[in-house]
């Protein structure tokens, strides 16, 4: 299954580099998807602090992914913590950037990036008759939903899933695409 956002809502701008050009130098939006998961993806092109990075946040942890290594900040388990908290500090206790477990993988090859592996992949799946993992529908659901993000930050509002699109992810017939794995 293609998990697609239920909606979006997002703040931006050109606010800092005021030189003509189209695209905002600041983004934030956050997408809620069914089941309650919400994303929250912040750009910003006026300030360089953590450089690029992904933060996955969770009830159970948090995933740190630069381009080519990762952490892992694991929440205690079952466990409610009393600490002192105030009004302005916030009511969530903050943990050690020592607390943290590095995400360890092997490159097969050394110096690739994302679109090396997807092309790999796409050729092994030629080659096996499989769908890649990065295939038809992944890229209509990404484009959908980055539309639909731009279409909050123009446009203001709530966005939603478009009707039109809800038919692309149901299954057709006998052949349906299925990824690999």
């Amino acid at each position: 299954m293609t998990p697609i956002p239920s909606k979006v809502v997002g703040f931006g701008g050109i606010d800092y580099w005021k030189d003509g050009r189209e695209t905002f130098d600041n983004v934030n939006t956050l997408y809620e998807y069914p089941g309650g998961m919400k994303v929250n993806c912040i750009s910003l092109t006026s300030n360089s602090h953590e450089g690029y990075l992904f933060k996955f946040k969770g009830s159970k942890g948090t995933i740190e992914l630069e381009i080519d290594k990762g952490w892992v900040y694991f929440e205690p388990l079952n466990a409610k913590e009393l600490g002192s908290v105030d009004g302005v500090s916030g009511a969530t206790l903050s943990r050690k950037k020592e607390d943290r477990y590095p995400i360890s993988f092997e490159m097969e090859h050394p110096g690739w990036e994302g679109t090396h592996y997807a092309l790999l992949d796409f050729y092994e799946c030629i080659q096996t008759g499989q769908t890649p993992v990065s295939n038809v529908r992944t890229g209509a659901s990404t484009a959908i939903s980055v539309r639909m993000g731009i279409d909050a930050l123009r446009e203001g509002g709530v966005q939603k899933w478009p009707a039109y699109a809800k038919t692309l992810f149901e299954p057709s017939s006998s052949s349906e695409l299925t990824p690999k794995g």
